[in-house]
């Protein structure tokens, strides 16, 4: 129980990072409305990120989502799996401190690799694919205004939503989102969902276990001295 909690919560939140994402560059990005990706295709580009309307503080907030996204995928989800494992394996009273150690390591991978594994689903798995929904609510569509509770009433981001906050402030969940967008925006999102974990986290973990300890080291020594 304590583990599929865990591993849920972990989820959870790591996907409400590719809500941000997708918020920010289609909610408060714009990029949904009919004139903003028509005044994009006058010259040429394509609206998937904030920066096409708001400039440097869109960038500022795609770039601090990107980074946020890999501090918790890197390391503070290694650290809170380390300190669940731990406290879990302590409850077996293992007699030898090898065999402690092993399980302690092997929980925590698991847990981790679960955690980060099903960010992965979600957006794979529910976000991207069409799954029988057709694309008549397009950006640009000639039709009437998205009807969030007659398209989305049926996806689970979106009763989830509206059973904690209400319908009418579940519009932009995930998964209802995706209703309006077409394959290849869909696709962008998830590329841009790995750009964190996969790009960013690798240099906050040098940053990390090597330049702040380096840093510290020199510190203490010109302190000391």
């Amino acid at each position: 129980v304590v583990l599929a909690l865990f591993c849920a919560v972990a989820i959870a939140v790591l996907a409400l990072f590719v809500q941000l994402n997708v918020y920010n560059a289609f909610v408060w990005g714009r990029c949904l409305e009919p004139e903003v990706r028509e005044r994009a295709a006058a010259l040429g580009q394509e609206c998937r990120d904030p920066q096409f309307v708001h400039g440097f503080s869109g960038w500022l907030a795609e770039v601090g989502s990107d980074i946020g996204l890999a501090i918790l995928f890197d390391v503070a989800l290694g650290e809170a799996a380390k300190a669940m494992a731990r406290g879990l394996v302590a409850l077996r009273n293992y007699k030898f401190e090898k065999d402690k150690r092993y399980h302690e390591l092997m929980l925590q991978l698991g847990v981790e690799a679960i955690s980060k594994v099903g960010m992965f689903a979600i957006v794979g798995f529910f976000f991207l694919p069409r799954w029988g929904w057709n694309d008549a609510h397009q950006p640009g569509h000639a039709d009437n205004v998205f009807d969030a509770v007659r398209r989305c009433g049926h996806l689970w981001d979106f009763q989830i939503c509206s059973a904690l906050a209400g319908e009418a402030l579940c519009s932009d969940t995930l998964i209802c989102i995706a209703q309006r967008l077409d394959f290849v925006d869909r696709r962008a999102v998830l590329e841009k969902a790995v750009k964190g974990p996969f790009v960013v986290a690798p240099f906050v973990r040098i940053l990390v276990t090597v330049v702040i300890p380096w840093f510290a080291a020199m510190l203490e020594e010109a302190v000391t001295k």
